[in-house]
Formats: C-alpha cells, structure tokens, sequence
C-alpha cells in the first residue's frame, strides 16, 4: 500500500470530504470562546485562547488539517499514553500492571487516591499512575531515560520534539501535589528509585511542544498496530501494541461494568427516539436525534434504537471517492464514506432485542474481536 502524506499529492484537500467534514466541525466551534485556560500550572495561564486547529490522521497515511495547525502548545496529559506504551515495552503486560491498574478512578486526574486493594495506581492515565509509568522507563542514567523518552515520542510524531522550558521550570516550582503523590508511591512500594529524577522526567515529558498533527499521529500510530503510518517506523513491538489494546479492553469492560446499571435506564429513555442531555457514550445536545449522538460516539456500538453496521471494506483507497453506490436512502456520514471507511447507520425499531441487534451489527465479522 503507497503512503502518502496529503501535503505530497498536489491534491488540494478541499477537494476531499473527510477535510470538508474537518472544516465543518472547525467552523462550527470556532466561535465558542467559552471556559478557561488552564492555571494549575502557572506558565500555561499565558497561551493564547484563540488557538484552535483539528487534525486526523488514518492508519493509511493520509493527514487532514484545518485551523491553526503550525500553533505549538505543549502536550501535558497526552504524553502519558506513549510513556505507558514505553513501559510496556521495557517490562511487559504483566510488571507493568503489577505497579499502574487499569480500573477508573472516578475521582479527578490529579488526585490522591490509589487502589489500595492491589497497591497501584488505578491507571496510567491519572497522575498517579502516569508518574509510575515515568519511574519504570529504563536507563543507565537520568540522561539516558530522558533521551529514550525523546526517541519515541520521534518515532510516534516523526519529528524531534522540543521542550517547552518555561512550561517545563513552571511545572517543577508548582509541582508539589504530584510530588506528594511519588513520596506516597515510594512509601507504598509502588515504585523504587530517585523520586526527584522520576518527577524530573514526568515534567519533562508533559512540557514537550506538539501540534495538534502530531497528537493525530500519535492516535493513527497506536490504531496501526505501533507503526507511524507515514514514516513506517515501528514506534513501539507488535507484542506492546497488542498489550495496550488488552489493556484498553479490560479499562473499557471495567467502564462498562460500573455504568451498565446506568445505561440500563438511560435506554428506558431512548426508546422514544430522543436523546437525554447527557449519554453515557459522550456529551450530547438536548433533543439530539439519538442514532446521530450514537453515530458520533465509536464504530461500530450498539444501543437502544440505532445500530452502526460495518459493510465490506475496499482493498484501495480512492482520494475522494464517495462509497456505497447502491445505498440511497442510508443516512451516510460524509466523514466515514469520504474516506472510505465504509459505515453505515441503520435505525432499529423499538422492538428490535439486543441479540437481534448483535445479529444485525456483527454480519460476518460477528466472531472477530
């Protein structure tokens, strides 16, 4: 399969549907300046709120921007999934989830909470456990560790990543909460080593700058089985792609399992065809038609009225071909049959029962994982 970068084609990519989407989705939120930047980290109050950009990357090669798309900002919290993926490169499945669980916390991203059951983090994605995961990368020295850190963000994004210094001394002055948490985690014995040079690394890691391409490469990266599908460097093994995605199963079917109550009632309320303010799947509008909130969410879901079926994949990808000639009449998504990716939306009516839902939804991929 030819890998191409859009930039590469001549192609201008308003001729694409997936960009029209992206341009859509960006002029339709461009206007909301509500919220606050963030001030937990002093150095962070200071960007400019008027930066907005989107970009999405497909496990073919193929980036789309739109917005402020040269804008650098620094990568905080998104850094934590590719630190988790360095661990499970350098210890493997089973240490890493001896130290960082994969349950939900429920509680804020900062607190200071553990599952004292197991003597872990809940999960990488909190501090807690992202400071755990930073304490198992593997290196002769701080140095060393820190250049392993720089490695695979390089061979996620395809480029070298600079560190953003204000962000990065701002970080180090304010950050006694999340040294309160690594003292904890030594006391504990759920991690070992220097703290100080952990933290180093955890600050270091958070104040890298990115573009909001970089962070769709990360994303299409992981998606590809830990192959940059533009560079077609291998970020991270096949065996540590696999182990993140168990791993994002299990977080999921723990989700699942503490909102199945919810959801139960939350369905009582689908069946008239109207979605409630809030989903379980995401936020939605207030009388939001709910097969438009469901298709938003993932590919493929099943819930109450509305499924997502998965058709035929093509064997090539056309720039700008519109698939599913023959289906007129299928509410189409201009995102999904833009690029080929082949979804459509069926309304189920009421009546329909989940196993008959499952039938439908599954087709002949209803054995695949």
């Amino acid at each position: 399969m030819q890998q191409v970068d859009l930039r590469s084609t001549g192609i201008s990519p308003k001729e694409l549907p997936v960009w029209q989407y992206l341009n859509d989705l960006y002029t339709r939120h461009r206007p909301n300046l509500s919220g606050e930047l963030a001030s937990y980290i002093p150095e962070l109050s200071a960007v400019d709120p008027d930066r907005f950009s989107l970009a999405f990357a497909t496990t073919d090669g193929f980036v789309y921007e739109v917005g402020d798309t040269d804008a650098l900002f620094t990568i905080q919290s998104v850094s934590k999934a590719v630190i988790y993926a360095l661990a499970l490169e350098d210890h493997g499945r089973e240490e890493v989830l001896r130290h960082i669980g994969v349950e939900p916390s429920g509680e804020a991203f900062n607190s200071i909470t553990f599952d004292e059951r197991n003597n872990r983090p809940f999960n990488p994605m909190v501090n807690a456990g992202a400071i755990a995961a930073s304490a198992m990368i593997k290196g002769t020295d701080h140095a060393e560790r820190y250049q392993r850190i720089l490695d695979i963000f390089q061979r996620f994004t395809g480029r070298i990543l600079d560190l953003d210094e204000a962000v990065y001394r701002s970080e180090t002055v304010t950050g006694n909460r999340n040294r309160a948490i690594a003292y904890l985690e030594l006391n504990a014995g759920m991690i070992s080593g220097d703290v100080n040079e952990h933290l180093d690394l955890y600050f270091r890691q958070c104040s890298l700058l990115v573009r909001a391409r970089d962070l769709a490469m990360i994303g299409a990266t992981l998606a590809n089985g830990g192959v940059n599908p533009v560079t077609r460097q291998r970020a991270i093994s096949t065996d540590t792609g696999e182990g993140a995605r168990v791993e994002r199963e299990e977080a999921w079917q723990a989700q699942h399992r503490i909102g199945e109550q919810q959801r139960r009632k939350v369905e009582q309320q689908h069946m008239n065809g109207i979605a409630p303010p809030s989903l379980l799947l995401g936020r939605v509008d207030p009388g939001e038609p709910i097969e438009a909130a469901l298709h938003r969410a993932e590919h493929p879901v099943q819930r109450g009225r509305a499924a997502l079926v998965e058709r035929e994949k093509p064997k090539t990808h056309r720039l700008g071909q519109r698939e599913g000639d023959g289906d007129e009449g299928q509410d189409q998504c201009p995102a999904c049959n833009g690029h080929g990716l082949g979804f459509r939306l069926e309304t189920l009516g009421p009546q329909k029962r989940d196993d008959e839902v499952d039938q439908q939804a599954g087709g002949n991929d209803a054995g695949d994982e």
